[in-house]
């Protein structure tokens, strides 16, 4: 595969998954964290959290081609929780946030 075609691929598939599958994954997100009224799995931190934390600050960051830093903004019960997230003193330190 030439590196043209694995950049054309590249683009086609996380345009698909902002397109497709993110709706759905923060849409999830969203209802779970407007049930527990904090963090995903209930009401403290959780290693759900640590992961699920770390992915969508993969996504916020705006490092992955053609996935834009916004792409979250559509979905302010996930913004919200990322930032309560990054407010507890541990997770600031840890990032250096």
């Amino acid at each position: 595969m030439t590196p043209e075609v694995k950049a054309a691929k590249v683009k086609e598939l996380r345009e698909a998954f902002l397109a497709d599958e993110l709706p759905k994954y923060m849409t999830y997100f969203s209802n779970e964290l407007k049930a527990t009224g904090a963090f995903i799995a209930g009401p403290t931190m959780t290693i759900a959290d640590c992961q699920l934390f770390a992915q969508l600050t993969y996504f916020e960051r705006g490092v992955a081609d053609h996935v834009p830093k916004t792409c979250l903004e559509p979905y302010p019960e996930v913004t919200a929780y990322l930032a309560r997230v990054k407010a507890i003193p541990a997770i600031k330190a840890f990032y250096k946030l």
